[in-house]
């Protein structure tokens, strides 16, 4: 289990609601209250593209994002070879937590100088909304790898056209068996005389294997960290605030945390169901529409809130999950698809170079995305 704060060990007395207590307590909440989580959902609620807990995601490619919605799978093997990698959101019980899992069968081997891998969570216009504070970073992890080692950094991403990045260097923390709280504090980098650019972010970074010429100047100590043996590395309730000291971790609740999420990711399948799946033409959430038999006919999509920025659209099949194609249920046909008129709240679906005959009706599911 892991720790939590408790007030039973007040020497002045073991009431509960003693003035030193109440006074401790207050205390906390006002700290809690001013001291605002900068990293959304950080207690692994809710995924999207991989709803369904366990599912397991194996030898993910860099530059995707894998069991959590908002956690950027970035690496760079530099000659090296990984070893088998599974990534999956789990629930523990015994600590009442869902946690991001990393499975590896064992260390890798001949990683460079320039190697590293790891997770990046972007916090939009961070690098401007928290300049010139001192933050913490603070998460809950374990393994069952003895020895094993993350590293924790925060970087100041200016955007595409704007200034160099600008590290805050960061630490090397050592995993145990047993659920732990760690804290690194950073000082963030003014923005005095940066220029910024378009897509800008704080990114905080979650470091699991890395070479030495990578941690220079991103954490100490630079001692090179491989995956060091087969096992499970775990992670969660992740908070970024402002301040040197770590507040209670006080999780969204789902229906929160699913809220702010659709932020970046909005999808017509149902909330249980991962995109690029053949769902039948009654599932729940998917775009109807009919033909003219006069033109090519076309749907507005509402999207369910405004997202961070204009959307990357993929139309799905309702009825082979094939992506790009719009399903006739009249006559069985698949067709060919156009998105248009792509914004940050609405887009066009057209059925590209066919005019159906009058009364088609015709489906199709939908994901908008607009991630980093």
């Amino acid at each position: 289990m892991y720790s939590r704060t408790t007030w039973a060990n007040d020497p002045a007395t073991t009431s509960p609601l003693s003035a030193g207590n109440l006074n401790k307590m207050e205390d906390q909440m006002e700290r809690n209250s001013h001291n605002k989580n900068y990293i959304i959902d950080g207690g692994m609620l809710v995924s999207q593209v991989y709803p369904v807990l366990d599912t397991t995601i194996t030898d993910p490619l860099s530059g995707v994002y894998t069991a959590h919605d908002l956690y950027k799978l970035l690496y760079n093997v530099d000659g090296g070879s990984l070893p088998t990698i599974e990534h999956s959101r789990t629930l523990d019980t015994s600590d009442a937590t869902t946690q991001l899992k990393v499975n590896v069968d064992g260390a890798g081997s001949s990683f460079g100088n320039g190697s590293y891998y790891g997770f990046k969570h972007y916090i939009e216009q961070g690098e401007t909304l928290l300049a010139g504070q001192t933050c913490t970073l603070s998460l809950y992890a374990k393994t069952d790898i003895v020895g094993k080692k993350l590293a924790l950094f925060v970087n100041q991403n200016f955007g595409s056209g704007g200034s160099a990045d600008v590290i805050s260097q960061g630490e090397v923390i050592t995993l145990t068996n047993i659920l732990t709280r760690y804290t690194v504090t950073f000082d963030i980098g003014s923005i005095s005389g940066k220029t910024i650019g378009a897509n800008s972010y704080l990114g905080i970074n979650i470091v699991y294997q890395w070479g030495t010429t990578y941690a220079s100047g991103r954490f100490t100590p630079t001692t090179a960290e491989d995956f060091v043996d087969a096992g499970d590395i775990f992670f969660t309730n992740i908070k970024f605030e402002i301040g040197e000291l770590a507040s209670d971790f006080i999780p969204e609740n789902k229906l929160d945390a699913r809220d702010n999420s659709l932020y970046y990711y909005n999808k017509s399948f149902n909330n249980a169901i991962a995109p690029a799946r053949q769902t039948g033409v009654t599932d729940l959430g998917l775009v109807s529409f009919r033909g003219d038999g006069a033109s090519y006919p076309c749907y507005t999509v509402q999207l369910q809130k405004r997202m961070r920025t204009n959307a990357t659209i993929t139309l799905y099949n309702p009825q082979n999950a094939s992506a790009d194609e719009i399903y006739n249920q009249s006559d069985a046909a698949n067709l060919a698809d156009i998105v248009e008129n792509k914004g940050s709240k609405s887009f066009v679906i057209i059925v590209n170079n066919v005019i159906t005959t009058a009364g088609d009706v015709l489906k199709v599911h939908w994901t908008a995305d607009p991630r980093f």
